[in-house]
């Protein structure tokens, strides 16, 4: 790889990264999962950049998968995928925490307009009934 193509490939994983950081920053993606995937990237941009690191990778490849540019092209292909998938589920999960606190919200107010003590009636039935005179 040349020193342009490194350079392309760093640029690349840099806004790959700071899209991952607006995704948590616009909370459509789990601080966990953002985790995960910046070092991913960070440590195949290493590996990517360091001339004696990306021998002994591009050695091993080559040994263990021949072609493995397709490989690469694949893993890139599937880390964005991986992106679309777990944004949305932050989605998913989001709107559900949200609905179950609206519910457990309305579950309380419902109960406490329901439960009246009895003295608290008694009041009540007297205001009105001497309004109604």
């Amino acid at each position: 790889m040349t020193l342009l193509g490194a350079a392309l490939l760093d640029v690349l994983g840099l806004l790959l990264v700071l899209w991952l950081l607006n995704l948590v920053r616009l909370g459509r993606l789990y601080v966990g999962y953002a985790l995960v995937l910046v070092l991913s990237i960070v440590g195949t941009l290493c590996v990517a950049s360091v001339p004696p690191l990306r021998a002994m990778a591009s050695a091993l490849l080559s040994a263990l998968f021949p072609g493995a540019e397709l490989v690469v092209v694949a893993c890139g292909v599937f880390l964005l995928i991986l992106v679309y998938v777990l944004t949305q589920i932050t989605l998913i999960a989001s709107r559900l925490s949200s609905l179950v606190q609206e519910l457990a919200l309305r579950d309380v107010t419902r109960t406490s307009h329901e439960v009246e003590s009895p003295s608290d009636r008694r009041a009540t039935d007297s205001a009105s009934a001497a309004g109604c005179e």
